[in-house]
């Protein structure tokens, strides 16, 4: 049985931080952190013609093109609040043995709600 932790909190509040102290500390091959994110950065820097990596650290790249980026993953969501959800699940939908998945900000990309 999978368990998850998540992790959900204003920008730059530190959950990916925090994420990563927690996996470090615990040191197991079964647990596996899901940055809900990624999959929207990775889109939009296909369609936009953007550095993707550069996209996901915290610097002046990104801030670049966030005002941008937000409506664009606005606009993607009122097409299918799910979009960024499914893309962030899809790899993680079978049965990988994995003890325990660590989620950071499911709340913003519509995963969970409360």
């Amino acid at each position: 049985m999978v368990k998850f932790i998540l992790f959900s909190g204003k920008r730059k509040s530190g959950k990916d931080y925090v994420a990563d102290q927690f996996y470090n500390s615990v040191k197991n091959s079964k647990i596996e952190i899901v940055r809900l994110s990624a999959p929207l950065k990775k889109a939009f820097a296909a369609e936009n013609g953007l550095d993707y990596q550069r996209l996901l650290t915290s610097g002046s790249y990104k801030e670049k093109f966030r005002e941008k980026m937000v409506k664009w993953g606005e606009d993607k969501r009122n097409e299918n609040p799910f979009y960024f959800c499914d893309l962030a699940l899809s790899p993680h939908n079978t049965n990988t043995g994995m003890l325990l998945e660590i989620y950071t900000n499911p709340m913003t990309h519509n995963c969970i709600t409360v």
